[in-house]
């Protein structure tokens, strides 16, 4: 392993972000599919 793989000081600040908004993108569209299947089951 080398050092650079883990530098918080370098790039992978932006990299850490990038990772947090796209889990949290798909964290909201899983929600929005789990609420899409639950209206779908309450209505048949």
């Amino acid at each position: 392993m080398s050092n650079n793989s883990f530098n918080p000081f370098s790039n992978s600040n932006t990299l850490f972000t990038l990772k947090i908004s796209l889990c949290y993108y798909i964290f909201l569209e899983f929600l929005r599919n789990v609420d899409g299947t639950r209206n779908l089951r309450d209505r048949f």
